[in-house]
């Protein structure tokens, strides 16, 4: 499950066009957002054992469980997980969909993808033809 946290940072770099001064600014802000992360991650932990033992926690959805077990009176808590858990997911989808523009550009500038990448006409950087595909990548 930590691996799949971190797994959004690549994107980060990707937008590294806009920073003013990258060498300086990308790292201190991996940097940051790594270790805000980090501290999250183990404050949330800690908050979990200490609500229900560790034993308890083996399941896909360990915060539900935990709040479970804080009975009904903070029953509405769970609402506010669900809620929680569908904005965290559409964030990360929308992260990685930031990224994906900025990799596959390159990638067809230097010919990585040749066969599987859009005709590209010379006046604008839009597609001749729609024959792109993220599902045809790797060729």
């Amino acid at each position: 499950m930590i691996f799949f946290a971190y797994i959004g940072f690549d994107a980060v770099s990707t937008a590294a066009q806009e920073a003013k001064n990258p060498q300086r600014d990308m790292p201190i802000g991996m940097l940051v957002s790594l270790s805000i992360c980090t501290v999250l991650y183990i404050v949330v932990s800690l908050v979990l054992t200490g609500v229900v033992n560790y034993t308890q926690l083996n399941d896909p959805a360990p915060i539900a469980v935990a709040i479970n077990a804080l009975g009904p009176k903070l029953a509405w808590l769970r609402v506010v997980v669900k809620i929680g858990a569908i904005a965290g997911l559409s964030s990360v989808i929308l992260v990685m969909l930031l990224g994906q523009p900025r990799i596959f550009t390159p990638c067809r500038k230097t010919d990585c993808c040749r066969r599987c990448s859009a005709r590209y006409t010379r006046n604008s950087a839009r597609p001749g033809s729609p024959r792109f595909s993220p599902a045809r990548l790797p060729c």
